[in-house]
């Protein structure tokens, strides 16, 4: 029989295998070993689900690196670990599927990470404290601005423009200052900043006057 010849020489197909070539083992070998890898290196998380200062926590590994966020405040809604799970879920999605949720916003940043381990760390008076200087002066001014993006220029802008918005004392904006710097800083501990701290350069002017570029748009405003 022809070798080249995939029937026989009555007319029917042979179905024996033919010995795979050197190069074909070699490339089957290869996707197999990938395929492998990939499959080790997917897991699915299901996190930690837990309640603490009336509020539910999700704690998971994104990265490499542990992060903390909060799910929703107790409510009669939710009650039970059960209860929570379907939110618990739907946040790790996207990390299961290997989807990063970057660019993430100085917002994002805050409300769902940083906001979560003060709130695990300090005391609810101190959490009291953080939440009505973020909500009063920097919730707004941070809406749509990258992290990663967020520059020294930025900081310096932001300060000036709450200071003459809300006619803040010295000590207020030295307070803003703090909170910003400590966001950052905890922001590079937990692997979502590379860069150094923004806040470091800034300055907090007894009179904050403004700049003409710093008055017409939030500054690293996502187009």
């Amino acid at each position: 029989m022809n070798p080249r010849d995939p029937f026989g020489p009555n007319g029917f197909q042979d179905r024996r295998l033919q010995p795979l070539g050197h190069s074909s083992a070699l490339i089957l070998l290869h996707l197999l070993t990938t395929l492998l890898h990939i499959c080790h290196n997917i897991r699915m998380q299901k996190g930690h689900t837990f309640q603490r200062h009336g509020a539910w926590h999700l704690r998971y590994r994104s990265s490499g690196k542990q992060v903390c966020v909060k799910l929703t405040d107790y409510s009669d809604e939710y009650r039970t670990l059960k209860s929570v799970r379907p939110l618990a879920e739907r946040h790790l999605q996207p990390v299961n599927q290997g989807l990063a949720s970057d660019p993430q916003t100085v917002q994002q940043f805050i409300d769902l990470v940083h906001l979560s381990h003060v709130e695990l760390h300090r005391r609810p008076s101190t959490v009291k404290g953080y939440r009505n200087l973020y909500n009063r002066y920097i919730r707004s001014q941070v809406a749509g601005v990258r992290l990663f993006g967020f520059r020294t220029r930025d900081g310096q802008g932001l300060l000036n423009r709450v200071a003459t918005e809300h006619k803040l004392a010295h000590l207020t904006l030295i307070h803003v200052k703090s909170f910003l710097s400590g966001v950052f800083t905890f922001a590079k501990r937990v692997g979502s900043l590379d860069s150094s701290n923004p806040m470091q350069g800034v300055e907090v002017r007894h009179h904050c006057a403004m700049q003409p570029h710093e008055s017409t748009q939030k500054v690293g405003e996502m187009p």
